[in-house]
């Protein structure tokens, strides 16, 4: 991905933000938010009990035990590494394909195993479904793209979040709060350090997007002449 591709990329996003085909992308970060509380819980000693995905871009993970620390941290920045790889791996165009199908048998899975709400579950399955199919039938190209646009949002969406939910109105029960309960400090304390953490991760993996997009050139190639004689 070049400088250019983000610019004509991002400029769309931040400008439609707000619009009907932004929306299934952003309740996928609510779902890799979610899955990533699960999944340092999971790591840490614990296990993932259910969760709600609903439509008004909230959502929870019930999860019984693990390290409540790395548990609550992972939910933003968690999410946030997720769309960065996405936006890492969509550069490779010739795994586009591939990396679609993952991600909807990813959620396939994960739909199944955990979302127990109806909105949940229909989103998770809707998601999942389309992301097959692209995989499956759509080009390489067409891949790319999507996997770009969700990568992109995905890197945004919880700058953007943490910004919403714990600067800006501060949520009466949000992770900073939860963090800021159990442990020391205040909501905004946390949603900051979060947010600086998260600004962090969003500059590194969209520079590596770039980096990772460009394709090597000869540099001052040479050129072959035919050798010339001097008559003696």
């Amino acid at each position: 991905m070049s400088y250019w591709t983000l610019f004509f990329t991002s400029i769309p996003i931040i400008f439609f933000w707000h619009a009907p085909f932004v929306y299934p992308v952003k309740l996928f970060v609510v779902l890799l938010h979610e899955i990533s509380h699960g999944i340092a819980a999971v790591i840490t000693g614990g296990s993932i009990i259910r969760i709600e995905i609903d439509a008004n871009l909230g959502g929870i993970c019930y999860v019984k035990g693990g390290m409540p620390f790395l548990v609550l941290t992972a939910g933003y920045l968690g999410s946030m590494c997720w769309g960065g790889l996405i936006l890492v791996a969509a550069s490779r165009l010739k795994a586009a394909r591939f990396i679609s199908f993952f991600i909807g048998l990813a959620v396939l899975i994960i739909t199944l195993l955990y979302v127990r709400n109806h909105s949940g579950l229909l989103f998770g399955l809707l998601f999942a479904a389309v992301m097959l199919w692209l995989g499956r039938y759509a080009p390489a190209g067409i891949n790319t793209i999507a996997l770009k646009a969700i990568g992109l949002i995905s890197v945004l969406y919880p700058v953007i979040d943490i910004r919403d939910d714990l600067i800006t109105r501060q949520a009466a029960r949000s992770d900073a709060t939860m963090m800021a309960d159990r442990y020391f400090g205040t909501s905004l304390m946390w949603g900051l350090i979060w947010g600086i953490l998260a600004l962090f991760l969003a500059f590194t993996f969209i520079r590596m997007s770039i980096k990772n997009g460009k394709t090597p050139g000869r540099k001052n190639p040479k050129r072959d002449y035919p050798a010339r004689f001097r008559k003696s």
